[in-house]
């Protein structure tokens, strides 16, 4: 029975670059289109400024950043991970590489279908859902909010708090979100997840 809920989570082919906002929801905004029609170049230069960061930061970002893409496998996403967050590239005068310890995140397959991803630990914390993009990665839609907080927004309700990027899977027992042009802190974030 799972394993046919799990095949009904997206049916979906490989997208073509044209494609790629296809299966994110309708209300994805133009600045979160621009976010990501950003995020390689986004991504290389808060890489570069990252260098800047402190050695010991440096060595946690290489380990993260190990690996390539490779095929989604949403069937084995589901569950409790472990999570760290690289703020990556400074906004302003803050520090160019900060890498946050361990907290706990949750991927949780909904009843109909459908993928949702939550930081569910830490004083900021992410909340949202993921959706088709292209071969080797799943589009993330999200908002952030804050530990004190009663709970998230769903996306489109605060243009400061939603959130965009991509996940990868790197491993069998590794993912990665990352997510570009972040509103504070940092020029790019990434979310790496290990399999509890």
């Amino acid at each position: 029975m799972r394993r046919l809920v799990l095949a009904g989570l997206f049916a979906f082919l490989p997208l073509t670059a044209a494609q790629a906002y296809d299966g994110f929801p309708a209300q994805l905004t133009e600045a979160d289109r621009a976010r990501l029609d950003r995020f390689d170049a986004v991504r290389a230069e808060a890489i570069r400024d990252a260098e800047r960061g402190a050695a010991a930061d440096r060595a946690v970002l290489a380990k993260v950043l190990e690996g390539d893409a490779g095929p989604i496998g949403i069937e084995t996403l589901p569950g409790r991970w472990r999570c760290r967050t690289a703020k990556i590239g400074a906004q302003g005068d803050l520090l160019p590489l900060v890498v946050y310890p361990d907290f706990e995140c949750r991927i949780t397959a909904l009843p109909g279908g459908g993928l949702k991803f939550e930081k569910i630990t830490g004083s900021q914390r992410t909340s949202g859902m993921l959706y088709p993009y292209d071969r080797d990665r799943l589009g993330y839609a999200g908002a952030s909010w804050y530990g004190y907080e009663k709970g998230p927004k769903p996306y489109g309700t605060d243009p400061d708090r939603d959130e965009v990027g991509v996940l990868v899977r790197v491993s069998s027992t590794r993912l990665r979100l990352e997510l570009p042009s972040p509103k504070y802190e940092a020029m790019f974030d990434i979310i790496e997840l290990r399999r509890r």
